[in-house]
């Protein structure tokens, strides 16, 4: 068994992998497997994937190859081929810092911790990019920045739930599927992962990927009905994340879509839950206008 597996879905990357040729590149000198799930849609992403593990020890790498037309399904192929200690995602537009994670896994004190780590952001459409570092320190700002490459899981924890096949919100779906507001987490200043905005065809840029939020908001609203009010602060700035994202990206659609979340949080008929949601979102709104 080996200390980490990385999971890396790959669908429609041709001409944009150096990123992730960057790192993987390193993977030599580490206790590491890297899933690659090749989504598969067109024929020159494969040939440049296979030309970049073709110089990595191929007992360090699994190659999966399938058509499943979602990142979330194809990280649910990986998780099934996956045999380490750790389980961690990544994007194939983004970089881990092996490193770091690594750090972070020593720092572990006992085999059942969730690992937080930061990360850094960088947006290609600033004409001078700036990396922008991201630490959580507590489980509400795992709750406003949930990405989910940022978390190391114990195999057997990551293993207890699967991605659905929506494109968007998939993974914070997933983290709360698993529990992760009632895990016991380990949160470290350790940088473990860089994260790029403003790259072509990233989902967020794919009007079809944004209005599956629609049905997303819903399935997230049920973990709210579930929890108590202490966890339903994370659940509620979660489910506030994501009808912010629809606002951001859909416009008018999604204000339309709004209304639809509104009577579905009143129809909770939980008077300490809905102000407490409230509360939440007035907080939240506040956070993201002054940065």
């Amino acid at each position: 068994m080996r200390t980490l597996t990385i999971i890396v879905p790959v669908s429609r990357m041709a001409g944009k992998l150096e990123n992730f040729k960057s790192w993987i590149c390193e993977i030599e000198n580490y206790d590491i497997q890297v899933i690659i799930v090749h989504d598969k849609q067109d024929e020159k992403t494969t040939e440049e994937v296979q030309k970049i593990i073709r110089t990595i020890p191929r007992e360090k790498i699994v190659y999966l190859e399938k058509t499943v037309i979602s990142p979330g399904l194809a990280r649910n192929l990986g998780l099934v081929e996956s045999n380490s200690k750790w389980v961690m995602f990544a994007d194939s537009d983004d970089v881990v810092r092996i490193d770091e994670t690594f750090k972070l896994i020593n720092e572990a004190t006992h085999d059942k911790q969730v690992l937080v780590g930061g990360y850094s952001t960088i947006d290609l459409n600033d004409s001078h990019p700036i990396p922008k570092i991201q630490i959580a320190k507590s489980k509400i700002d795992l709750a406003i920045n949930p990405g989910l490459w940022r978390v190391i899981f114990p195999s057997e924890i990551a293993k207890t739930h699967r991605f659905t096949s929506y494109r968007m919100a998939e993974d914070q779906e997933y983290l709360l599927g698993i529990g992760i507001f009632n895990r016991d987490l380990y949160f470290s200043k350790h940088i473990v992962y860089t994260y790029y905005q403003g790259i072509k065809g990233q989902l967020t840029s794919n009007s079809d990927a944004i209005t599956e939020l629609s049905e997303v908001i819903p399935i997230t609203l049920t973990y709210l009905q579930k929890c108590d009010s202490e966890r339903g602060i994370y659940v509620s700035v979660v489910v506030l994340r994501q009808v912010f994202t629809e606002l951001k990206y859909a416009r008018v659609q999604a204000i339309q879509n709004v209304r639809v979340r509104v009577a579905s949080i009143i129809k909770l008929r939980n008077r300490k839950k809905l102000q407490l949601f409230v509360a939440v979102m007035i907080i939240l709104w506040k956070k993201m206008i002054d940065g």
